[in-house]
């Protein structure tokens, strides 16, 4: 799914439900994996998984940070960063992605 999305030009796609409503350790689990697999977002089965659905795929100030300062810091096709790391656009399309994440839509924004 995140792959045929990416190659249509698509939004990462949101991933499907956890139905244990009752392990939380689990629904970090699981919802780790889906933001490293790519996915933007989980679908709750529950209200009582809102809060750690969202608590993952929010992206910490740390992040928000070194990902602010690749977009800035980026001038060109492929870059070293500050620290050494290769950066192209494939990184770049990442950082993006992390700000976009930490920063909600406005409250009639429609979804996707």
């Amino acid at each position: 799914m995140v792959l045929a999305s990416a190659a249509a030009g698509l939004a990462a796609p949101i991933g499907p439900v956890e139905t244990d409503v009752h392990d939380t350790e689990r629904l970090v689990e699981t919802t780790t994996t889906l933001l490293r697999q790519g996915f933007r977002a989980r679908t709750a089965l529950h209200p009582r998984q809102v809060g750690t659905i969202n608590a993952v795929f929010t992206p910490t100030p740390a992040e928000v940070a070194e990902a602010t300062a690749l977009v800035r810091g980026f001038t060109g096709d492929v870059a070293v960063d500050r620290t050494g790391r290769f950066v192209d656009p494939a990184v770049l399309r990442t950082a993006h992605e992390v700000l976009a994440r930490a920063t909600p839509p406005p409250p009639d924004a429609p979804p996707g």
